[in-house]
């Protein structure tokens, strides 16, 4: 199997500059929105999940490119619609007929990849889609093993990176290849499985820096965020008193994501580990990251960049990051992947950053961890391409489209909220366009309902705002926001007794 795969990748050395996400001859391009632990999350958020996929159809802006968007279940008609026609409004030609969704009928728990392996016709159906040319290529979200035995199957090379194969499945690996790149890392983290690991890693922390304040616990797995923990009002390291406080004080912890609890957070942690991290000093942190794009000929570009907004919960982040450091961070991002490309690195990776203000008023920043793969992360710059034809400028530091005009992302990425289970994808659709905040392909601003299909059954959505500027993208996710509420409000109030 690896050395079929290995024969596979070496066909990116004469697909040539166009065998990538932007592709200049005709090409097909099948995408997969895995996820990194499915298992961990509903079937209603898994195709809440595949619906903000859709994004990638802005690769069709490309008038040579085809795409076979594989998916567990078919997508929702109306979220198709919303692209698809704004794209036809702006004059790109032909997206109907340039892409299919081929569906394995299957919304299990169960790898995406997987399902269409254990399925020979349906797998047959994809081939059939793809064709007989040369020029085609698996784009994962997320690629593991399973993402690899599926592009055997298929016969195609994969545009992403095992991150083994790159040696960034170790923390200490990164770490090395930020030292290479000239990149101050933060401080060691500590590799974390559950609680038991994270009061011993905390108690070794504090008996070496009794001044610590707090630490940050970040799960490998995507959907669980970050957790916080405080060192507030704890007796001295080495206290007889101390485990029992700091078992109160990691008990607390808090979460990231509005609807994460203890129980959830420790399950997936315990199943895919995470890393335990102190945090450098400064009044004012924030926690921006930066998008990049490793092509075949191994040139490297900035995909984008972006950063939670200080206003949570529900978390909502904006792109792009603010422009005070967002250009230096780029140069950073840029200078680690040159080094991945080095190392064979291929296709899309996210470089988290903590920056911090100093005393100065400068903002010093610290590497914290590189993700391998397309992922939500790249759903705003697709998003952008889909509905504006606009594409990240690294020296403006901001969208822009063909009449250079530029443009801003801010979203919500999971709201999660038990009233909204009141709520239907088609009642968030009409409140948009009953409030005039739906997206108006004529102004080119407005909020896209992009991961509504879990709220019913769930009570999460996500949306996204589009507008000329990060405080206008930023204003209309707050006036949805209150329109949502007042919506919920409403339901509840004539839900049955």
């Amino acid at each position: 199997m690896l050395q079929r795969f290995e024969a596979l990748q070496a066909r990116w050395a004469t697909l040539g500059a166009g065998g990538r996400t932007e592709p200049s001859r005709p090409c097909t391009v099948v995408v997969l929105p895995s996820l990194p632990s499915p298992s961990a999350v509903s079937a209603a958020e898994r195709r809440a999940a595949e619906q903000r996929a859709l994004a990638t159809l802005g690769l069709l802006r490309d008038p040579d490119a085809r795409l076979v968007l594989l998916c567990a279940t078919p997508p929702d008609p109306a979220a198709v619609e919303r692209i698809v026609a704004a794209m036809e409004a702006s004059g790109v030609p032909g997206v109907r007929d340039r892409w299919v969704a081929i569906a394995a009928g299957d919304g299990g728990p169960e790898p995406l990849a997987r399902k269409f392996v254990r399925r020979p016709r349906v797998l047959e159906r994809v081939r059939a889609a793809v064709g007989t040319g040369d020029r085609a290529w698996l784009l994962p979200l997320h690629a593991g093993s399973d993402e690899r035995r599926l592009a055997v199957r298929l016969g195609l090379p994969m545009y992403a990176t095992l991150p083994e194969t790159v040696e960034l499945d170790r923390p200490a690996a990164a770490r090395s290849l930020f030292a290479e790149a000239g990149l101050q890392a933060l401080p060691a983290g500590e590799h974390v499985r559950g609680f038991d690991d994270i009061v011993g890693a905390v108690t070794k922390l504090r008996f070496e820096q009794p001044e610590l304040a707090g630490v940050v616990v970040w799960a490998h797995a995507p959907e669980a965020g970050r957790a916080e923990i405080a060192f507030e009002q704890l007796p001295p390291s080495g206290d007889l008193a101390e485990p029992a406080a700091l078992t109160r004080s990691v008990r607390a912890m808090r979460f990231s994501r509005p609807d994460m609890d203890l129980g959830r957070f420790l399950s997936l942690l315990g199943e895919q580990g995470g890393v335990l991290e102190q945090r450098p000093a400064g009044a004012t942190r924030r926690e921006p990251v930066v998008g990049f794009e490793i092509e075949p000929e191994r040139t490297v570009r900035c995909t984008g960049s972006w950063e939670p907004i200080e206003d949570g919960p529900p978390v909502r982040y904006r792109s792009p990051a603010d422009p005070e450091y967002a250009r230096v961070l780029q140069q950073e991002a840029l200078a680690v992947a040159r080094r991945l490309a080095d190392r064979g690195g291929l296709g899309h990776f996210a470089l988290r950053f903590v920056v911090v203000r100093t005393a100065a008023g400068s903002w010093r920043p610290y590497a914290a961890a590189i993700t391998p793969g397309l992922a939500a992360h790249a759903m705003p710059e697709l998003l952008a391409r889909a509905l504006l034809g606009a594409k990240y400028d690294p020296a403006r530091a901001e969208y822009v489209d063909e009449a250079s005009k530029g443009h801003a992302v801010a979203w919500v990425h999971e709201w999660a909220e038990p009233r909204f289970e009141a709520l239907q994808p088609a009642d968030i659709e009409a409140m948009l366009r009953e409030t005039g905040l739906a997206f108006d392909p004529a102004t080119r601003r407005g909020i896209v309902p992009d991961m509504v299909a879990a709220v019913t059954e769930r009570g999460v959505l996500g949306w996204s705002a589009l507008a000329p500027t990060v405080g206008e993208a930023q204003a209309l996710l707050e006036r949805a926001g209150e329109a949502l509420e007042q919506e919920a409000q409403r339901a509840s109030v004539h839900a049955p007794l």
